[in-house]
C-alpha cells in the first residue's frame, strides 16, 4: 500500500477539485455550443405539425382508416415521387416496421425516440410541398 504525507494528500484533493472546476467549464462551454438553434420556417413548421402528430390520441378506426386511404391514394396515384428509389424507400420502410411491432407486438416506443424521429424528419423538410403533404395526413387522420 502506498503511503502518502498528509500535505501530499492534500495536493492530490486540490488538484482534483481543480480538475472539476475546468470540467464544468468545459461542460458549460459545450453546452452553449449545442444550445438548440432555430430552425428554418419550413422546418419550424413540420417539427410543430410532427409534434401535435405525436401529442395525438388516435383511436384504431382513425389509424386504420387512415392506412386505407393512403394505400388507395398510392395505388390511384400516377405521379410517385421520383427520387424515391428503392434505397429511399428501403430506409423509410423502418418506421412503416416500427408502427407495426408497435401495433402487434409489445414493443413500446419512448417520447425521447419520437422527439429524435421528429427533429430528424423535420430537419429534411426543404420545401412547402413537404408541408402541404403533411397536412394532408393530418387531415386523413382526423388530427384537430
Amino acid at each position: 500500500m502506498y503511503k502518502q504525507s498528509p500535505k501530499e494528500i492534500v495536493r492530490i484533493i486540490k488538484e482534483i477539485l481543480n480538475n472539476d472546476d475546468e470540467n464544468q467549464a468545459s461542460k458549460e462551454s459545450a453546452d452553449g455550443i449545442l444550445e438548440k438553434q432555430k430552425l428554418p420556417p419550413i422546418s419550424q413548421t413540420a417539427h410543430d405539425l410532427l409534434t401535435k402528430i405525436s401529442k395525438s390520441s388516435q383511436t384504431w378506426n382513425n389509424v386504420f382508416s387512415a392506412v386505407e386511404d393512403l394505400r388507395k391514394g398510392f395505388r390511384d396515384s400516377g405521379s410517385l415521387d421520383s427520387t424515391a428509389d428503392q434505397r429511399q424507400i428501403g430506409m423509410a420502410s423502418v418506421l412503416l416496421i416500427l408502427f407495426e411491432l408497435v401495433v402487434q407486438t409489445n414493443l413500446r416506443i419512448q417520447p425521447v425516440d419520437v422527439n429524435i424521429i421528429i427533429n430528424t424528419m423535420a430537419d429534411n423538410f426543404t420545401k412547402e410541398n413537404q408541408i402541404d403533404a403533411l397536412e394532408e395526413l393530418i387531415e386523413v387522420l382526423k388530427i384537430k
